[in-house]
């Protein structure tokens, strides 16, 4: 008999979210493991809004804390300063560190209206940010930047010694990019954000990392450098297919010619959005967008 988690992750298969799926029979045993649930989706920085692609992510990373998972927000700060390079032709234009904080401090203020419900602060400290359960409506206590500052030297030592060239060229993101031009802070991308999985594995107890799909190379990479430390762990990353419009292209930003909705935009927008949509892309978004079952969504 399939246990919850093997439910949960049928679940997600018939609802058209899961893309790629790593050591999975390791999620399956966090189902007798409940202090080892604890899971991570990070966001850069790089615009000072979040749009309806975010929206995605963040409602795929919610059916994981109504699964029992502890969920950490990190909002990226030296993976912004670079820009991420997979799915991308060519390199992004590099951000002033001034308009990287004050994005960051934008979107903090967007995912706080959004997930958390309004409440008096007595003081602000850094703890961790607080963990959320099905009975639990308040989705996060704070969100801020874990990860620490770190010498250059150390971090190449602590990274780059375990990750080889052979092995970071052999991902599609890279390959693809070689050939029209990659430069060696684009190709540093991948350490840091696996650096990022490792720290949290190793001061978060944080065994999964979530993402969309042009983030695979990414988080297998983060998977691959807590195994030459840990070898025994018990890691595991997700990643869900990006959200397409009904003609199958990628909803994003840093897609010309295409109108984003962003989440600050005017309820009427949602509204046209969601309205407007082919009725085939509507039984598709109901599946991801929503919590309603199987036999809730046939009823409607």
């Amino acid at each position: 008999m399939p246990n919850n988690l093997q439910l949960f992750f049928q679940d997600l298969q018939q609802r058209g979210i899961v893309a790629n799926v790593a050591n999975l029979d390791n999620f399956y045993q966090l189902e007798l493991e409940p202090k080892k649930k604890v899971v991570y989706l990070g966001i850069d920085c790089t615009g000072e809004r979040l749009h309806i692609g975010h929206l995605f992510l963040l409602i795929q990373t919610i059916r994981f804390a109504k699964e029992g998972f502890q969920i950490l927000l990190v909002l990226g700060g030296a993976t912004s300063k670079i820009g991420d390079p997979s799915d991308k032709n060519e390199e992004r234009p590099l951000l002033e560190v001034e308009k990287i904080e004050n994005y960051q401090a934008k979107i903090k203020a967007q995912i706080e209206r959004i997930l958390i419900k309004p409440k008096k602060r007595e003081k602000n400290d850094l703890a961790p940010l607080e963990q959320f359960y099905a009975d639990n409506p308040k989705l996060l206590n704070d969100i801020y930047q874990i990860l620490k500052k770190m010498n250059f030297i150390d971090f190449l030592r602590q990274t780059g010694k375990y990750l080889t060239i052979a092995y970071l060229s052999s991902k599609e993101t890279v390959k693809k990019r070689i050939n029209t031009g990659l430069s060696f802070l684009e190709f540093s991308y991948p350490l840091i954000q696996a650096y990022d999985f490792y720290y949290l594995y190793k001061n978060y107890n944080c065994h999964g990392q979530l993402g969309g799909s042009d983030q695979w190379g990414n988080l297998t990479t983060g998977l691959k450098l807590i195994k030459s430390f840990y070898p025994e762990n018990q890691t595991f990353a997700f990643n869900f297919p990006l959200l397409a419009d009904s003609s199958g292209k990628k909803i994003s930003k840093s897609e010309s010619g295409k109108k984003i909705l962003w989440l600050n935009s005017e309820p009427k927008a949602f509204f046209d959005f969601f309205r407007n949509m082919p009725d085939e892309q509507a039984e598709i978004y109901i599946k991801q967008f929503t919590f309603l079952n199987e036999k809730q969504i046939n009823d409607k």
